[in-house]
Protein backbone atom coordinates (compact mmCIF):
# COMPACT_ATOMS: atom_id res chain seq x y z
CA UNK A 1 0.00 0.00 0.00
CA UNK A 2 1.44 3.35 -1.01
CA UNK A 3 1.11 6.00 1.62
CA UNK A 4 0.91 9.68 0.89
CA UNK A 5 1.83 11.20 4.20
CA UNK A 6 0.80 10.78 7.81
CA UNK A 7 -2.08 12.92 8.98
CA UNK A 8 -1.52 13.66 12.65
CA UNK A 9 -4.03 14.95 15.18
CA UNK A 10 -2.95 16.03 18.66
CA UNK A 11 -5.94 16.13 20.97
CA UNK A 12 -6.61 15.72 24.67
CA UNK A 13 -9.99 14.61 25.94
CA UNK A 14 -13.06 13.67 23.97
CA UNK A 15 -15.14 16.11 21.99
CA UNK A 16 -18.06 15.23 19.73
CA UNK A 17 -16.19 16.35 16.60
CA UNK A 18 -13.07 14.20 17.12
CA UNK A 19 -14.30 10.95 15.49
CA UNK A 20 -15.76 12.94 12.59
CA UNK A 21 -12.44 14.70 11.98
CA UNK A 22 -10.44 11.48 12.20
CA UNK A 23 -12.72 9.47 9.93
CA UNK A 24 -13.07 12.34 7.45
CA UNK A 25 -9.27 12.52 7.17
CA UNK A 26 -9.18 8.76 6.66
CA UNK A 27 -11.90 8.98 3.98
CA UNK A 28 -10.45 12.00 2.18
CA UNK A 29 -6.96 10.55 2.00
CA UNK A 30 -7.27 6.75 1.98
CA UNK A 31 -3.58 6.21 1.21
CA UNK A 32 -2.46 8.21 4.23
CA UNK A 33 -2.05 6.90 7.73
CA UNK A 34 -4.17 8.82 10.27
CA UNK A 35 -2.58 9.08 13.71
CA UNK A 36 -4.09 10.45 16.90
CA UNK A 37 -1.65 11.56 19.57
CA UNK A 38 -3.90 11.82 22.57
CA UNK A 39 -5.60 10.16 25.45
CA UNK A 40 -8.46 8.52 23.56
CA UNK A 41 -7.79 4.88 23.05
CA UNK A 42 -10.21 3.37 20.56
CA UNK A 43 -11.03 4.57 17.07
CA UNK A 44 -11.27 1.78 14.51
CA UNK A 45 -8.63 2.11 11.79
CA UNK A 46 -6.87 5.02 13.50
CA UNK A 47 -3.40 4.63 14.97
CA UNK A 48 -3.31 5.87 18.56
CA UNK A 49 -0.15 7.14 20.22
CA UNK A 50 -0.64 7.84 23.95
CA UNK A 51 0.06 11.47 24.78
CA UNK A 52 1.57 10.63 28.16
CA UNK A 53 4.21 8.37 26.59
CA UNK A 54 5.73 11.15 24.54
CA UNK A 55 8.68 12.41 26.55
CA UNK A 56 12.02 13.90 25.71
CA UNK A 57 14.79 15.83 27.36
CA UNK A 58 13.53 19.02 25.69
CA UNK A 59 10.01 18.50 27.06
CA UNK A 60 11.35 17.99 30.58
CA UNK A 61 13.53 21.08 30.31
CA UNK A 62 10.62 23.17 29.07
CA UNK A 63 8.40 21.97 31.94
CA UNK A 64 11.11 22.95 34.45
CA UNK A 65 11.44 26.44 32.94
CA UNK A 66 7.73 27.09 32.37
CA UNK A 67 6.29 29.88 34.48
CA UNK A 68 2.49 29.98 34.44
CA UNK A 69 1.11 33.46 33.82
CA UNK A 70 -2.24 32.80 32.18
CA UNK A 71 -5.76 32.89 33.58
CA UNK A 72 -6.32 29.51 31.91
CA UNK A 73 -5.52 26.34 33.82
CA UNK A 74 -1.82 25.55 33.93
CA UNK A 75 -2.37 22.04 32.53
CA UNK A 76 -4.19 23.49 29.51
CA UNK A 77 -1.53 26.11 28.76
CA UNK A 78 1.30 23.61 29.17
CA UNK A 79 -0.48 21.24 26.76
CA UNK A 80 -0.85 24.05 24.21
CA UNK A 81 2.84 24.98 24.44
CA UNK A 82 4.01 21.39 24.18
CA UNK A 83 1.69 20.66 21.29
Amino acid sequence: MNQDTKIVFIHRGYRWYLPYALYQANFASPNSEVVLIGDNSNFKGIQIEPLDKIQSEKIQKFKQCYSHRSTNKESFELFCWLR
